[in-house]
């Protein structure tokens, strides 16, 4: 489906360098056009959503959100990584607070203290031994595909998209000579919504101011 957007106005996008327009305001302020990236890029399409160095050893465990979604990502005792949905199968608590990191032996939930294995299998549920019928292997946590690849963490939330080789194309063999994997994070830069919308508002003051005298310092620039 495509983006809910007027056709002719992406035609006016899409045109050649020099003669091209920005997207329309739409892109950035329509609801529905919001609610269609999430669902086409950021829920079926691979994300990468951090580094792997952030979850270095096992039992490492960090939570993630990721548009609507919150994910749980884990280092598994067999070093591999893993991706759950950051929900308790029994109240749908969440299980570590977005942004969070943790360092266990297991994923506990801090509502009613479900225990599960760092391969997201229900080890223990308090209160529910004797419940009739009851069997942990039906209350894993909820997988979502997870794939680390040269130090990067990948996400399809949906499951659905294809293997996340094709969509990276050939760019395996463009970063060969870079062992992307032994990066290591020296310094993050953070920003709350407040800051990034005063940067905006000053950007935007200073376009207005001096604009027009933009093409003359960066030849080739368009402002349309």
């Amino acid at each position: 489906m495509p983006a809910p957007i007027n056709p002719l106005q992406l035609d006016e996008v899409l045109r050649p360098f020099g003669m091209s327009r920005l997207l329309p305001r739409e892109a950035y302020t329509d609801p529905a056009v919001f609610a269609w990236e999430h669902e086409h890029f950021l829920r079926n399409q691979w994300v990468c959503i951090a580094r792997g160095e952030e979850i270095a050893n096992r039992g490492d465990q960090k939570a993630i959100s990721i548009g609507k979604d919150s994910v749980l990502i884990v280092r598994g005792d067999d070093l591999k990584v893993r991706a759950f949905a950051n929900a308790c199968r029994h109240r749908g608590h969440q299980l570590l607070p977005c942004e969070a990191t943790a360092n266990a032996r297991a994923i506990v939930c801090p509502y009613h203290a479900w225990g599960y294995g760092l391969d997201g299998t229900l080890k223990a549920a308090p209160n529910f031994r004797e419940v009739p019928g009851f069997d942990t292997a039906d209350y894993p946590l909820l997988n979502m595909a997870c794939e680390e690849w040269h130090g990067y963490v990948f996400l399809n939330a949906s499951g659905t998209a294809a293997p996340l080789s094709e969509q990276l194309g050939e760019l395996e063999a463009v970063i060969a000579n870079y062992n992307l994997a032994d990066l290591v994070t020296k310094a993050q830069n953070a920003t709350s919504v407040d800051e990034r919308n005063t940067a905006f508002s000053d950007y935007a003051k200073a376009m207005q101011e001096s604009g027009p005298f933009v093409p003359l310092i960066v030849p080739g620039i368009n402002l349309a």
